[in-house]
């Protein structure tokens, strides 16, 4: 695992942070260690509920087997999605009145360690423990270690709910993505986590009422879109482009690939930028206002256009192009005559 070295404040990219994350959990201070008691536990990473009935008493701080062929079941609440590691200390002396002082402790008792792990049932975390495991009349107490082993990617779970904040979602269908954002607040920056590697099929944007429909409109809104160290794609199907950018919409993609874009020269569309379309207007003052593009460590292959710009048309917007690849992007229509741009087209100042 390697990462780059950060200075204070710098931003964390996703594999950053869950790399981070993954690291602290394996230090043993992050391990959560407490003695169980009939009343709840809140540690750091769950709430932990161990209820008790015939099967076992309490004598001080320790739990008394008493019928084997039950079980206990500790409850975890509020937890990580990952897998929880419980180590129970088993003492292998048997219940004695004698033995346990005031303050419940037994001295001088040899001690077993038996070790489960947890399996998720209707949102929560729960840990079996069989008695048979026991003797009875045996003495357990018992401690929980956690052994992070993320199911799913997280950004920042630690500091609280992800549920309902879209920036900390990771995007793993083309549906998700096209509802995050046309759903994104307007006039302020909304940063979308794509899945690594996951490719993501726009097919269904084709809508031949309205050729701005055929794409995703960035329209009052800065969009960031980001993947991990595998780049995600988006496959336009050679059915139509990526995005349109209005003169007020920003998009900022990073580590992404856009494949198989078309713009048609037909009555529904002008032929334009294969993979993305940025539009720019000047208002009855003059004042002119062009839409924004930003890549970082992006590729754009096999689009085409049948007029201008194979990749992106530039409607003289505002472009901040780097480490991005362009390959087999053309401007040519189907009756193979050569179109301008076969990367990119920009209509210059205006």
């Amino acid at each position: 695992m390697l990462l780059n070295f950060k200075d204070i404040g710098d931003i964390l990219s996703l594999d950053d942070y869950n790399a981070l994350v993954y690291l602290m959990m394996q230090n043993n201070h992050l391990n959560e260690r407490f003695i169980l008691t009939p009343e709840s536990y809140t540690g750091d990473f769950g709430i932990y509920t161990l209820p008790y009935d015939e099967e076992i008493s309490l004598k001080g701080d320790f739990y008394v087997v008493t019928d084997i062929t039950k079980n206990l079941t500790l409850l975890i609440d509020s937890s990580f999605v990952g897998t929880y590691k419980l180590t129970i200390s088993v003492y292998s002396d048997y219940y004695d009145e004698e033995k346990i002082d005031e303050t419940g402790n037994i001295p001088d008792i040899t001690v077993r360690e038996l070790t489960y792990y947890s399996n998720n049932l209707e949102g929560r975390q729960q840990v079996v423990i069989p008695l048979a495991d026991m003797f009875a009349g045996e003495y357990i107490s018992i401690y929980a270690n956690m052994a992070m082993e993320y199911k799913e990617p997280i950004i920042d779970k630690i500091s609280g709910s992800i549920l309902d904040d879209t920036d900390q979602h990771l995007i793993k269908t083309s549906e998700d993505l096209i509802l995050a954002i046309e759903n994104a607040p307007e006039n302020d920056t909304t940063t979308l986590h794509l899945e690594p590697s996951a490719v993501f099929e726009l097919f269904d944007l084709e809508d031949e009422d309205d050729p701005k429909n055929k794409n995703i409109i960035i329209n009052n809104k800065t969009i960031e879109l980001i993947s991990g160290s595998t780049p995600a794609e988006l496959d336009a199907g050679g059915l139509h482009r990526h995005f349109y950018i209005t003169e007020t919409g920003s998009l900022t993609l990073n580590n992404i690939v856009l494949n198989n874009g078309y713009s048609l020269n037909d009555v529904l569309d002008n032929g334009y930028g294969g993979s993305i379309y940025i539009k720019s207007e000047r208002d009855g003052a003059g004042n002119k206002r062009s839409g924004n593009l930003n890549t970082l460590f992006c590729r754009f292959t096999n689009n085409r256009a049948t007029v201008k710009g194979g990749a992106i048309y530039s409607e003289d917007g505002i472009l901040d192009l780097k480490e991005t690849i362009f390959y087999n992007n053309t401007a040519l229509s189907s009756n193979d005559v050569l179109g301008d741009g076969g990367a990119i087209y920009n209509e210059g100042a205006s």
